[in-house]
C-alpha cells in the first residue's frame, strides 16, 4: 500500500475511484467482525493474481490525510479464492485505474473507530 500511497501523493490525487489487476506477493487482506470491533487478519503466504480489486480514494476530514479503502478478490495456482479488504502485499505487477473525484471525506466514528464516508 506504500508505494500505491507515494504515487497518489505524488501526483496529488485528492480523491477518487480506484480498479485494480495483477499480481501479488504474500497479500494480507482483513474481514471485519462487529462484534469485536475489529479486523480478523487473513495472511496469504503465496504468490497471487488480483481476481477483482476495487475501491476509493478519500481524505481525513480533520487533518486531510490520504484514507485508501480497497476490497478485492485474489487467487492462487489452483483457482483457489481469498476475499476482503486489503492491508498489504509485496507487488509483483499491478495496473491501477484511478478515476479522480473533487472531494471525498471521511470522518472517524467513535464506535467502531472506522472512518466512515461523508454525505
Amino acid at each position: 500500500m506504500k508505494s500505491l500511497k507515494d504515487f497518489i501523493e505524488l501526483k496529488k490525487i485528492k480523491a477518487g475511484s480506484i480498479f485494480c489487476l495483477g499480481f501479488l506477493s504474500k497479500p494480507v487482506l482483513g474481514f471485519f467482525n462487529w462484534k469485536k470491533n475489529n479486523y480478523k487478519k487473513i495472511n496469504i503466504n503465496k504468490e497471487v493474481e488480483i481476481v477483482s480489486c476495487y475501491g476509493n480514494l478519500a481524505r481525513k476530514k480533520e487533518n486531510d490525510q490520504l484514507i485508501i479503502h480497497l476490497h478485492g478478490v485474489v487467487a492462487d495456482n489452483n483457482g483457489k479464492t481469498y476475499g476482503g479488504h486489503f492491508f498489504k502485499a509485496q507487488i509483483k505487477l499491478v495496473e491501477a485505474m484511478i478515476f479522480e473525484t473533487d472531494k471525498l471525506t471521511r470522518s472517524l466514528d467513535k464506535n467502531t473507530k472506522l472512518y466512515y464516508m461523508d454525505a
